[in-house]
């Protein structure tokens, strides 16, 4: 789960930082959660070169959850779903 909120927590900041760096875009308060985060980067110098870096530790996160998740319990998640779809196929192709 550490994997997962740090997708999150990173991605909710790479959000407010991306806002934070537009001058004006219309439904930005839709993004409810990175548009308040984006009101504590406001006016801030040197965002561009913050949100490369955030945005590589984000990918890295990512990278390392989907490395991870079929070593995982939570595999059966993914793999659930597709047992199903591949046994009603084969059930199907049978009659």
């Amino acid at each position: 789960f550490a994997l997962m909120g740090g997708i999150i927590s990173v991605g909710f900041i790479l959000e407010g930082l991306r806002i934070a760096m537009t001058i004006d875009i219309s439904g930005k308060q839709f993004a409810f959660l990175g548009y308040m985060i984006s009101l504590l980067f406001k006016n801030m110098s040197g965002l561009i070169e913050v949100y490369g870096y955030v945005w590589y530790l984000h990918a890295i996160i990512t990278g390392a959850f989907i490395i991870w998740l079929p070593f995982s319990r939570m595999f059966h998640i993914v793999m659930g779903p597709v047992t199903v779809v591949v046994n009603a196929a084969l059930d199907h192709n049978k009659h």
